[in-house]
């Protein structure tokens, strides 16, 4: 998916027995994305069909942040969604299930997708 990332280590300095290191980049990138979650992966993905040279950063494991604090919920428009995004949610929320067909369909990896729905409940009759 994203490109390896070809480097050096050299230490730097040392400090208490620890080594502080830095990379030196040996290869070029056209895109580096910063995050290695549900948005950066796939953002990764379409960039690298396109012919882009890709390398995605991640701090930790790749979609164990924000992405897998979501529990793979995708809510097109809930109570906290400003109106102005409501057009693009739920043009994405349509649009989802075809892209994890695609994802299926390159990685071989069946995903347990689900369409049962989502309640909202509210704290008064008037639905406020």
């Amino acid at each position: 998916m994203a490109g390896t990332l070809n480097c050096r280590w050299r230490a730097v300095n040392r400090v208490r027995s620890t080594a502080v290191f830095y990379n030196v980049v040996v290869k070029s990138y056209d895109v580096i994305i910063v995050g290695g979650g549900i948005i950066g992966l796939s953002l990764a993905i379409a960039l690298r069909k396109g012919g882009a040279r890709v390398l995605v950063v991640e701090k930790g494991e790749p979609g164990r942040e924000a992405s897998h604090a979501a529990a793979g919920m995708l809510v097109d428009c809930g109570v906290e969604t400003p109106a102005a995004f409501q057009p693009l949610a739920t043009a994405s929320a349509r649009m989802y299930p075809e892209f994890v067909h695609e994802l299926e369909d390159d990685s071989g990896i069946r995903v347990d997708l689900r369409s049962e729905g989502t309640i909202l409940f509210s704290s008064t009759r008037q639905g406020q």
